[in-house]
């Protein structure tokens, strides 16, 4: 590792309670240090060569983690029409999307699918249907749940 990955790596304490003293922002908050961000997805991507990673959306959209992540060639599993746009909005090519929530209106498919959507998750028969009619042409993946 280079000297930019091990200061990355390093426990955030001291950035961030130089954050929080300068800024003291309200309380309850989350702070995330971007640079850790990268050199985790930097470490991830290493690890599992080859692998696509998809970052869930919905587990915090803000615009600079979307931004960071999608610099280093992140892909995004979305579960709404709002995470499609944020992603969108970030000029992420709609081929690192996915559109994974399992249950989703008919209009959301179609609308994604206008954006240029074509990877759909899904768990029915119905949901299925659903993406054969609205998005022709896409790719899907069976989501397993576990009983």
């Amino acid at each position: 590792m280079n000297g930019e990955e091990n200061k990355a790596s390093a426990p955030p304490t001291e950035r961030l309670d130089r954050f929080f003293a300068e800024r003291r922002p309200p309380s309850p908050c989350l702070a995330v240090d971007l640079d850790i961000l990268r050199a985790r997805y930097r470490e991830l991507s290493q690890a599992l060569p080859g692998a696509e990673i998809y970052y869930a959306v919905k587990a915090n959209p803000a615009p600079e983690i979307l931004a960071a992540l999608s610099e280093l060639g992140a892909n995004f599993d979305l579960a709404s029409p709002g995470e499609i746009a944020a992603c969108l909005a970030h000029a992420i090519p709609p081929s690192r999307l996915s559109f994974g929530n399992t249950i989703k209106r008919q209009s959301a498919i179609a609308d994604a699918y206008k954006e240029g959507l074509a990877l759909y998750a899904f768990d029915s028969a119905a949901e299925l249907e659903k993406l054969a009619e609205s998005a022709q042409g896409s790719r899907v993946s069976a989501a397993s749940s576990s009983k």
